[in-house]
């Protein structure tokens, strides 16, 4: 297999970018039409040249930065203290009132 040159590659990055997203406008045009199977196809095409167009561009800043250079590690985040569990208090039911009880009788006697 023959190297590929990194320098050739970088020129492919702005027409895989304008291609992939006529393939996104392509795929909108084909649902709206009522083609699935087309849009899915469409769409399956355009990731792979969004993934292409990504790993050129890793390709790139690496070459641009070194290959000694390589991406900080994450660190994982700091462990929060656990929560104390809140009590749930039952859930009290108001009173009725006057007006309520007032209502609640017109509401039975207009049945």
């Amino acid at each position: 297999m023959r190297n590929l040159d990194p320098n050739r590659l970088t020129h492919l990055i702005a027409p895989l970018t304008r291609f992939f997203y006529a393939l996104l406008a392509v795929t909108l045009l084909a649902v709206l039409l009522g083609s699935p199977d087309s849009a899915l196809f469409f769409l399956v095409v355009a990731a792979a040249a969004h993934v292409l167009r990504a790993s050129i561009q890793e390709l790139a800043w690496e070459r641009k930065t070194g290959s000694d250079q390589t991406a900080p590690a994450r660190q994982p985040a700091p462990k929060r203290p656990a929560r104390p569990r809140r009590e749930v208090e039952p859930r009290l039911r108001p009173q009725a009132t006057r007006s309520t009880a007032a209502a609640r009788a017109r509401a039975t006697a207009s049945r």
